[in-house]
């Protein structure tokens, strides 16, 4: 893939200048988490894409990383208690969580290599709880000296005096501002308060909750404007108000692609719980609103742009799964804007994603897989640098140029199901046919890579989620087609969302933005299309069920359900002891066992495959 003109720039700062330094060109984990032993990841672009599915260890991998420089810790996103004991799962007598990387410093060629571990001393604060007064803090992360044991490179014995400490044993952390972001808790002080906040004697329901939401309006609204608040509520206002400068509102509005004139911000805790809330005004219409009736998407774009734009030169920013809420369109965008930052103020970016769109305008060597090895039941490092497409065949997306067919199903179980009913009824499919388990479900299908299918016009390419996902309301016999443009025609989106929960499924596929009518109606009428020619459902409520009544017409679920009938049915099959634990490759290989005895003529098997026949376009 040929690098943009903003990368070309991007590449020359970053491979002959300073511009860039200090700068984290590689991390190494000798001992962390579910990470594989001495995994190493090389920061080799300045925008790094990690891309994996559920349970690849991504965000821990970036809280490590935004735990690297001086002053830093892991201990606020990891730590041992009660009910989890990180210790419990160290490998080795003496072994200690850790993590190694190098930064770069200058052009000489000499990297720093700087070593963090979990280590334990008492609690030192002042505010520790007296229970915990005198005893020893087991999660107290600090940086060590060389341990040639984790492979680390001797310290020259001459020169770099300023880099080193004063007895020559270590090198000095690297010193950089951080910014860290997860966008799946990136919430507005009116989210976190209507929809996380517990009910209290004060506010024992929604309604009760709404009220005080209204009353406590008028603080925000004079906080905003500016005026003077009461003496008891002064010190509710954390942050006074600010609006966005010009170069900063031009950037919210072209990654979400709406006409927005001014935005405000302003932190506080009058509901409560400290947040942030924004005020938007259009530059059509005048309007003016907050997040309490914006998209979570938006309110994650205006924090996104306010902390990048506000971040000192050289700043190492971890953006965790920035594309939640944000239509594939506005993802594209959000990297440009990224991409601009990088180059003019040298920060240092790291991205966890499963998004398509958000690494399909990355070059090669920024985007890093991580898989899960279930033979060594430990993360790894599927790929250091591919492109996106095969970075995101991992995760079963699909797209356009994609040669052979694809079918997205949403679990092993559920591709096993496929296979054996092509092998009775198509064998000669099964050799063109790819079919792709999705690590996030049917939610991150209909959610995530329908809409991308959709918009993108891939026809070959089909969606079968389990029958369990099948709205009760769906028929065969509706016009869905014509009431879908009548929808679009009326630009009516609620009709459309109201066709896609009847048809389809209760998650909606992402939108642009959840207000703009015109660009959601197309999109949304687009999805309909598509998923009534591409999308179909497992006979049956779950493909557990279904394979053990299809084998068996007695069988009948114990009290845990029909999950439970198969960890009784391995533990049958093989002559387990009450101390074996049964475990998941077992049991789908129990189940692939139990499809290959169908006979040809089984009706689960001859439903799957006309199914599959109807929505895939061979």
């Amino acid at each position: 893939m040929a690098l943009t003109q903003t990368q070309q720039s991007i590449e020359s700062k970053f491979t002959r200048s300073d511009g860039f330094l200090p700068y984290i060109e590689e991390i190494r984990f000798p001992m962390y988490k579910s990470l594989e032993d001495d995994l190493r990841l090389p920061l080799d672009w300045p925008i790094i894409a990690l891309v994996g599915p559920n349970g690849t260890n991504k965000s821990s991998v970036l809280q490590a990383i935004s735990a690297a420089p001086e002053g830093r810790s892991l201990a606020q996103f990891w730590f041992s208690t009660e009910v989890d004991n990180i210790d419990g799962g160290v490998r080795g007598k003496g072994a200690t969580h850790r993590f190694v990387y190098k930064y770069m410093f200058d052009r000489s060629g000499t990297s720093a290599e700087c070593r963090k571990y979990r280590g334990s001393k008492k609690y030192r604060t002042a505010d520790v709880p007296k229970p915990l007064q005198g005893k020893r803090d087991p999660d107290y992360w600090e940086p060590t000296k060389r341990v040639a044991g984790d492979d680390m490179a001797a310290i020259p014995t001459h020169g770099f005096d300023s880099m080193l400490s004063k007895n020559r044993d270590r090198w000095n952390q690297i010193q950089k501002n951080v910014v860290y972001l997860d966008f799946r808790s990136e919430l507005s002080a009116f989210d976190k308060y209507i929809h996380h906040q517990s009910f209290n004697y004060w506010t024992p329901d929604a309604t009760q909750k709404r009220y005080k939401a209204v009353l406590r309006s008028k603080w925000i609204a004079k906080a905003l404007a500016g005026d003077a608040l009461p003496q008891h509520q002064v010190g509710k206002l954390l942050e006074k108000a600010r609006s966005f400068s010009k170069p900063e509102v031009e950037a919210v509005a072209e990654i979400l692609g709406k006409p927005i004139e001014s935005i405000a911000i302003v932190e506080h805790r009058f509901f409560g719980p400290t947040g942030h809330t924004i005020r938007l005004r259009l530059a059509t219409t005048g309007a003016t609103y907050s997040e309490a009736h914006a998209g979570s998407g938006e309110y994650a774009v205006v924090r996104l742009v306010d902390a990048i734009r506000n971040a000192p030169k050289r700043s190492l920013i971890l953006l965790d799964e920035p594309e939640v809420s944000l239509h594939p369109g506005a993802q594209a965008e959000l990297l440009r804007f990224i991409e601009r930052e990088v180059l003019k103020h040298g920060h240092q970016v790291v991205i966890s994603t499963h998004s398509p769109s958000l690494a399909a305008g990355l070059p090669p060597q920024a985007i890093k897989v991580l898989g899960f090895d279930t033979s060594r039941q430990r993360v790894v490092l599927v790929a250091d640098g591919c492109s996106p497409t095969e970075a995101f065949a991992h995760l079963g997306h699909t797209t356009s140029g994609a040669i052979r067919p694809r079918l997205i199903v949403e679990d092993d179980l559920a591709a096993e199901m496929v296979r054996a009913s092509l092998r009775r009824h198509g064998s000669t499919r099964l050799d063109t046919l790819e079919v792709v388990p999705f690590p996030g479900g049917a939610n991150g299908i209909a959610k995530n890579v329908l809409p991308t299918l959709a918009l993108t016009g891939v026809d070959k390419a089909a969606i079968l989620l389990d029958g369990d996902q099948q709205p009760a309301t769906a028929t065969e016999t509706r016009a869905v087609e014509s009431e879908a443009g009548a929808a679009k025609a009326a630009c009516d989106l609620a009709a459309l969302k109201a066709i896609w929960h009847d048809q389809f499924h209760q998650t909606l596929p992402h939108l642009h933005s959840n207000t703009d009518g015109g660009t959601d109606v197309t999109t949304m009428h687009s999805c309909v299309v598509w998923a009534r020619e591409h999308m179909g459902y497992l006979p049956g409520c779950t493909p557990e069920e279904a394979i053990a009544t299809a084998a068996d017409a007695e069988a009948l679920p114990p009290v845990g359900g029909w999950k439970d009938y198969w960890i009784d049915k391995v533990r049958e099959e093989l002559h387990l002891t009450a101390n074996e634990e049964v475990n998941a490759n077992q049991i789908l290989q129990s189940q692939v066992t139990a499809l290959a005895r169908l006979p040809a003529h089984s009706t689960l098997l001859k439903e799957i495959y006309e199914t599959v026949d109807r929505i895939l376009e061979w």
